[in-house]
């Protein structure tokens, strides 16, 4: 019977595991998927096709009406680590985040900064 329960335990924590791997990477194609809209605005402010002013701002129109999933968002944050665009809560932009804590204490926007300075990308949980 314990051997039973131990390899339960076992798969089900595989199975998590594998759904976590899952999801981080449908996120990172979601993730890549915006980069490549940011891209594009670049591109022509480049080229000279549009203002750097005017192509940030339709960039970041674009991006605060994409959604994923039941009720998953993307919003902008820079390195500070301060919000750029937030959807749902505008009140947020320009705000320093780093104060920020959820409720188990983690400083995310901090995490999201760090994971991306010393990787270039990255996955906080």
């Amino acid at each position: 019977m314990l051997v039973l329960f131990v390899m339960t335990l076992h798969g089900l924590y595989d199975i998590r595991a594998q759904m976590m791997e899952d999801r981080t990477t449908a996120v990172k194609q979601l993730v890549e998927s915006v980069h490549s809209i940011l891209v594009r605005y670049h591109g022509l402010v480049a080229s000279g096709g549009m203002s750097e002013a005017d192509a940030r701002q339709a960039a970041l129109d674009v991006i605060k009406d994409l959604r994923y999933g039941d009720k998953d968002y993307f919003w902008i944050n820079d390195s500070l680590p301060r919000m750029v665009m937030h959807p749902f809560k505008p009140e947020l932009n320009g705000q320093d985040l780093s104060g920020f804590q959820d409720p188990e204490g983690k400083h995310l926007f901090v995490e999201f900064v760090e994971a991306v300075k010393q990787t270039g990308s990255g996955v906080v949980s």
